[in-house]
């Protein structure tokens, strides 16, 4: 079924409710359940298997746009470009950021577009191959993808990653990310999986997964890949999101069962995806929890360090037998602190830094939010109630603008002494990143990990509670917060040297308004 509205806004939207919403037929797959097979690494496929990868984006990319299984029509189910003038199909746009739908929605996407592929490359016991950037040895694109000759390549990637260059090691948080046994919580980035909502489409804050990993892969490699309207477009996309669905079974394998949300609206929300046939089915999160009953399982996971920390002032200490769920916080009042405006309002390599001088009422505020209030996990086999958020400590950025993914992610350190001391998030300053994945698409579903539209531009929250914690325990907090934004991009390829100055594309422009700092709490 299309859609004829011709207004671009309100036709992303009745794309999404009609998917949401419409008559759904029996779902396309077979009723036999598919054998049991390998994802495989990216590093070892074989030369065969390369080539039936190739020839099956080939044979998509061939098809109509108009074809449920066509290489484009897939990669609008994700989302498409609000300069799309042709038909709007149900289904397009629905992808699922920003909310505790993100990682079963986007593992019933590979699985759909898994069977799809099966049919046009030729081989029923194709599996998706991953590309493995937890590895500090694998952080460059699988060769394949670097040859032009290839269907695999995209010349829009930014240069540095298309010659073979890895992404920015700080891009890759997984130490951080494998120890959240959470799965939603209200606090960004100390649970695995993103906030809890009541309908899809909704967005707040991006998990630990989605915003530590997935979304700052996706602004290093730049291009398609730089925005969700494009993404799916690029075919490193489905490798970069099978190591995604990897790691989220890692986080089954460790911390699953019980830490997972038992809501019944997260378990039993339909979602329509098409079939080998283009038949138009629906799927469930709680059917994407086990990948044998989908005929896959990973050819290995990554590791998942077990700890017991000192946790941020309002967090659990994590423990492998925690029964916590999801975590609720109360409804919190948002004071302003203090504002400044940049010395600059563009964002550059240089690093940007602010000093916010708090009034005696703003330096109370500070202490109440970092002062040590850590609950203790419960017994083995004991549930233990829900704790709340407490009170926190934001940084804002407001009016962010910029007419194109930049291919480049920003760290937010705190009280940063020498930009020499900025080691990403093992840093005892470090805050927290700003990524504009989600800020590039002006769709429905993708103002997430605190960005919205404000004047025209975005607005980014970036919570900075723990690291002000982790100061004022060490002494470094001070009467005043400096805060510091540290470009990241993809680095040169080792052994390479860099283009001469002037054949360099000039870098994409970034500006900002104002930076705030900002407190929630009674």
């Amino acid at each position: 079924m299309m859609l004829n509205e011709t207004n671009p806004t309100r036709r992303k939207f009745l794309g999404t409710m009609a998917a949401s919403f419409g008559v759904l037929a029996t779902r396309d797959v077979s009723a036999q359940a598919p054998a049991v097979l390998p994802r495989k690494s990216a590093k070892n496929l074989s030369e065969a298997e390369w080539a039936t990868l190739e020839r099956g984006v080939m044979a998509m990319k061939a098809i109509p746009k108009s074809s449920p299984v066509s290489w484009w029509f897939q990669a609008n189910m994700h989302d498409y470009p609000m300069s799309e003038t042709g038909p709007i199909y149900e289904g397009w746009g629905g992808c699922q950021h920003g909310n505790w739908w993100f990682l079963p929605w986007h593992r019933a996407y590979l699985f759909y577009f898994e069977r799809i592929f099966q049919a046009y490359c030729g081989d029923p016991n194709f599996r998706l191959p991953y590309w493995d950037w937890t590895d500090p040895e694998q952080q460059s694109l699988p060769p394949r993808f670097l040859d032009p000759r290839s269907p695999l390549y995209e010349s829009d990637r930014k240069d540095n990653i298309n010659q073979g260059g890895p992404i920015n090691p700080t891009a890759v948080n997984w130490p951080f990310v494998s120890g959240q046994s959470v799965y939603s919580t209200p606090l960004p980035e100390q649970g695995f999986g993103s906030q809890a909502v009541a309908t899809p489409g909704d967005n707040k804050n991006h998990g630990a997964m989605e915003a530590l990993c997935h979304d700052l892969v996706h602004d290093q490699i730049g291009g398609l890949m730089g925005s969700p309207e494009t993404a799916a477009q690029d075919p490193i996309f489905w490798l970069h999101h099978a190591n995604v669905d990897r790691c989220f079974g890692a986080w089954l394998r460790a911390y699953g069962g019980s830490n997972l949300p038992s809501n019944s609206t997260w378990r039993n929300t339909p979602f329509p995806f098409y079939g080998p046939q283009g038949t138009r089915g629906y799927d469930y999160p709680y059917k994407m929890l086990n990948t044998p009953n989908l005929g896959y399982v990973y050819e290995d996971y990554p590791p998942i360090p077990r700890r017991v920390f000192a946790a941020a002032p309002w967090a659990l200490q994590q423990q492998t037998a925690q029964k916590v769920v999801v975590w609720s916080a109360p409804p919190a009042t948002k004071t302003l602190i203090a504002s400044q405006q940049p010395p600059s309002p563009e964002l550059t390599s240089k690093p940007l830094t602010v000093t916010f001088a708090p009034d005696e009422r703003g330096k109370a505020r500070v202490a109440k939010a970092v002062t040590p209030r850590v609950i203790a996990a419960p017994a083995p086999g004991v549930a233990q109630p829900p704790p709340t958020a407490g009170h926190t400590i934001q940084v804002v950025i407001d009016d962010i603008r910029f007419d194109k993914s930049p291919g480049r992610s920003y760290e937010l350190y705190v009280n940063l002494p020498d930009p020499s001391e900025a080691k990403g998030p093992g840093s005892l300053y470090y805050g927290g990143s700003l990524s504009f994945f989600a800020l590039s698409s002006r769709s429905h579903g993708h103002a997430g990990h605190g960005m919205e539209a404000q004047n025209g531009g975005k607005t980014a929250t970036i919570d900075i509670t723990d690291a002000a914690a982790r100061l004022n325990a060490a002494g470094k907090l001070g009467n005043e917060i400096k805060v510091t934004l540290i470009e990241r991009s993809s680095s040169p390829k080792p052994g390479v040297a860099a283009a001469p100055a002037g054949n360099n594309p000039p870098a994409r422009r970034v500006t900002i308004g104002s930076i705030k700092l900002q407190y929630s709490g009674d």
